[in-house]
């Protein structure tokens, strides 16, 4: 499904000189190719991202604190 701003880029396009049709398409391309070209990202990348956050915290005092407050 086409958005409102596709549209109106497309109603625009006549008025374009050759030139400028060849501009946009070349930056279009660019735009294109770079986002095809992202290498593929995993969300075990963020395996250990905020670790150091929990040092020195007792795991089982944190549940059952966290517990008590489910109660309140």
């Amino acid at each position: 499904m086409e958005t409102n701003i596709y549209l109106q880029i497309i109603k625009q396009l006549p008025a374009l000189s050759e030139e400028e049709k060849k501009k946009l398409y070349v930056e279009l391309s660019k735009m294109v190719h770079m986002r095809a070209n992202r290498p593929k990202r995993s969300i075990l990348e963020l395996r250990g991202l905020g670790m150091e956050i929990w040092n020195g915290i007792d795991v089982d005092e944190y549940i059952s604190k966290e517990r008590e407050s489910w109660n309140r």
